[in-house]
């Protein structure tokens, strides 16, 4: 699913190479994760970058299919319902 996020977002326009290189350069020189958006995140699923997307989407699908396993994003499961369906509103079915 993380994956096929990645062509949904690259066939909208909204992912390249240029933001995918510069945001894991930028992660690797601060020590960070691009994927986790932490516990306090209350904004849009647009506000994300483009990994964290793909990462909510998957942690989704985790949720409904292996509700035991950890979850990416560091979110718990009412956010990443809510992000999951708002992307999907774009999306489409």
């Amino acid at each position: 699913m993380h994956e096929g996020v990645y062509i949904w977002q690259r066939q909208h326009g909204l992912l390249d190479n240029f933001r995918g290189s510069w945001l894991h350069l930028r992660a690797w020189l601060t020590g960070s994760d691009p994927y986790v958006v932490g516990p306090s995140f209350r904004g849009s699923f647009w506000d994300l970058n483009f990994e964290q997307q793909a990462a909510v989407v998957g942690d989704y699908f985790v949720l409904k299919r292996a509700p035991f396993l950890d979850r990416e994003t560091g979110l718990d499961a009412r956010t990443i319902e809510r992000l999951y369906w708002e992307f999907r509103r774009v999306a489409g079915p």
